[in-house]
């Protein structure tokens, strides 16, 4: 039962914590925390007397030690929130996470992406369990965690899930939650993947199992399937346990799931993201030969060597697609002044009105 008086579901945990990962997690805490949680490297910060500008730079800090990464720059806060202020943290157009402050009872609310959670430095979990149970950490709790694991040897598919479903593996207390099948390929063979939905946002967990390779972009036929536990603060109590054991929350969620705990790859992380590189690149080069295949074979014609025609076609400033962004899959080395911590001057404050124009720039958030 929480503070407000309502009944959570405490979400059930069986067999091995390494089994799965987390792919995407929101946690909150009250700000005063960030004064005080010291690093034996870092220097005073006081406790009494700061602006919400001078807390995130502090805790940009201590999120470069836990991620491997900082706060980058200041955003509108956009819909669907109650904080005043909003900032990101993103390199190369890739975004790791965002950070709520102002408000809603002196919280601070930080949102990690699955970009952010895949290319975060090894034993995130850990440090990030480290700061939340900290003695001088206040009122943190995980509002969400998606836990997933993935399979590359037909283990279990959209299909094969659908057909488990039909045969009650997902009954909870004996009875069957909502289900439902989202994308084209379910009734049409469009090859843009198909997903089973297994519950409701209002659910003590959500369940997403999705063709993850054709959702990359495969179109060879490679097998990927990926199932995702989504779980919400608002409707169960999310130990901060499930930090360092997700594969025990995962193999508690169903039936189904107990029995292909021991299946699906160990190292997620590392296979995880080869194979998402894997699949982005020969995607990008299918898309290429569309694109310029019948331009390459007029230059041929035209006598232009091979030479003459690379360096004719090829980007200039070395840009590559989007999708084979290396930031989306590992942290390069820090650049100076990347993040807003490591900055000795004012930080400059972008004040946006409600629909994320520009009004004019503060030196200070409270002002």
């Amino acid at each position: 039962m929480d503070a407000k008086g309502n009944l959570k579901v405490v979400p059930l945990r069986r067999g091995k914590g390494d089994s799965a990962f987390i792919d995407t997690i929101s946690f909150t805490f009250h700000e005063s925390s960030v004064a005080k949680f010291f690093l034996i490297t870092r220097e005073f910060f006081p406790i009494k007397g700061v602006s919400d500008r001078d807390v995130l730079v502090r805790f940009s800090d201590i999120l470069e030690w836990i991620f491997g990464f900082g706060i980058s720059s200041h955003q509108p806060v956009g819909k669907g929130r109650f904080y005043e202020s909003r900032w990101q943290m993103e390199r190369d157009g890739v975004l790791y996470g965002q950070v709520y402050i102002g408000g809603q009872q002196e919280t601070i609310l930080v949102e990690m992406t699955g970009k952010g959670c895949a290319v975060a430095e090894e034993g995130w979990e850990e440090r990030l369990y480290r700061f939340l149970t900290a003695d001088t950490t206040y009122n943190a709790k995980i509002t969400r965690c998606d836990v997933a694991k993935d399979f590359y040897e037909n283990e279990i598919s959209p299909d094969t899930a659908w057909e488990m479903y039909e045969q009650g593996k997902f009954d909870k207390r004996g009875k069957r939650p909502l289900v439902g099948k989202l994308g084209d390929d379910w009734l049409n063979p469009t090859e843009k993947g198909k997903t089973l939905t297994i519950g409701s946002k209002h659910s003590s967990v959500f369940c997403r199992i999705y063709d993850k390779a054709k959702e990359q972009g495969d179109t060879s036929g490679v097998f990927w399937c990926r199932f995702e536990q989504q779980y919400m603060g608002r409707n169960c109590y999310l130990s901060l346990d499930i930090l360092l054991s997700p594969g025990s929350f995962w193999g508690g969620a169903f039936e189904i799931c107990a029995s292909l705990q021991q299946k699906g790859v160990t190292e997620h992380r590392c296979v995880s993201a080869k194979k998402r590189l894997e699949l982005s690149i020969e995607r990008s080069k299918q898309v290429a030969s569309q694109q310029v295949g019948r331009a390459i074979n007029m230059m041929v014609f035209m006598g232009m060597s091979d030479y003459e025609i690379v360096d004719y076609l090829r980007r200039k400033d070395g840009a590559m697609p989007h999708r084979l962004n290396p930031a989306s899959f590992m942290i390069k080395e820090k650049r100076a002044c990347e993040y807003i911590h490591d900055y000795e001057k004012e930080i400059e404050i972008i004040k946006f009105d409600e629909y994320g124009m520009v009004l004019d720039s503060l030196g200070d958030l409270n002002d």
